[in-house]
């Protein structure tokens, strides 16, 4: 599959028609996705270098760059006017499957400087704001997508930048983290360092937008997805496979198994149970308006 930017400003779109394919299996059972428009990690060596870590070099030059921004103010309008063939609307008009747009996938990983000095270079809430504009009337939402990746005790705690949560523009605030223990998932759900009431004083949605429980954790997938349940959170998993995961007999070998991934039927954790949890659990925002 060919990158949505060959090089900076060059689209070949066919990555958005496959989206949008995926988008019909959604809709045709009664999901909504979360878009997010590029990869922040591609711009640390995390994973493959695209376009614009060709061109900028380094991820600080990328969010501070005027060029840059401009850049990626771009390529966010491209994604939201791309017009749907299995729709025959824009995507920024399909509320009825999309959800809301992430700003980035863990924008402003890595960059300590900026993210320990509140987003200096304003790239969250421009980029918001740029977002937002093109959305129009639209009730599609505009998250965050895992402020500097990870969140955790007591030096990254980076997803509730106070400079996202100050954003008018900025509708959920997004979680991201890998926890051994449920006991520290609970330090930011429930406890010390509770994240529901910051947002809800912000006017934002939490959620709990990708999590993880390797093998090696202290605790189970079960355990920890009962943190968020209890607490009305909603939550996405990284990641739910189809088939056998890494840790079932019988697995294949050749496909990259990284210690996170759950079969549907696998001991590792009950996924069916924790979803009807999840929907029988009572939220503690509400998401009518995101929903609708």
């Amino acid at each position: 599959m060919p990158p949505l930017e060959t090089s900076v400003g060059v689209f070949d779109t066919t990555v958005l028609a496959a989206l949008d394919a995926t988008l019909k299996l959604l809709h045709d059972n009664g999901m909504k996705a979360i878009i997010s428009p590029h990869n922040a990690n591609s711009l640390t060596g995390d994973v493959a270098c695209d376009a614009y870590c060709q061109k900028y070099t380094d991820a600080s030059t990328f969010y501070s760059s005027t060029e840059a921004k401009a850049d990626y103010d771009k390529r966010l309008e491209k994604i939201l006017n791309y017009q749907s063939p299995n729709f025959g609307e824009a995507w920024k008009s399909l509320n009825q499957v999309i959800m809301a747009f992430d700003l980035q996938n863990e924008p402003l990983i890595k960059q300590l400087d900026k993210l320990n000095n509140n987003d200096p270079d304003d790239w969250l809430c421009g980029r918001a704001g740029v977002m937002r504009n093109a959305l129009g009337s639209s009730n599609i939402k505009i998250a965050t997508g895992g402020i500097g990746g990870s969140h955790y005790c007591c030096d990254h705690e980076f997803n509730t930048l106070e400079k996202a949560m100050q954003c008018d523009a900025i509708d959920i605030i997004s979680m991201h983290g890998y926890m051994s223990k449920a006991s520290d998932w609970a330090y930011y759900i429930t406890g010390d360092k509770e994240v529901l009431s910051g947002a809800r004083a912000a006017g934002k949605n939490i959620m709990m937008e990708e999590w993880g429980v390797s093998t090696d954790f202290q605790d189970s997938f079960d355990t920890q997805a009962q943190i968020f349940n209890d607490a009305g959170v909603p939550w996405l998993y990284w990641q739910f496979v189809p088939g056998l995961d890494g840790s079932e007999p019988g697995a294949p070998t050749g496909c990259g198994y990284d210690g996170f991934e759950i079969g549907l039927d696998s001991p590792k954790g009950d996924a069916a149970g924790a979803i009807a949890a999840a929907n029988a659990a009572t939220a503690a925002q509400s998401w009518a308006n995101y929903l609708r």
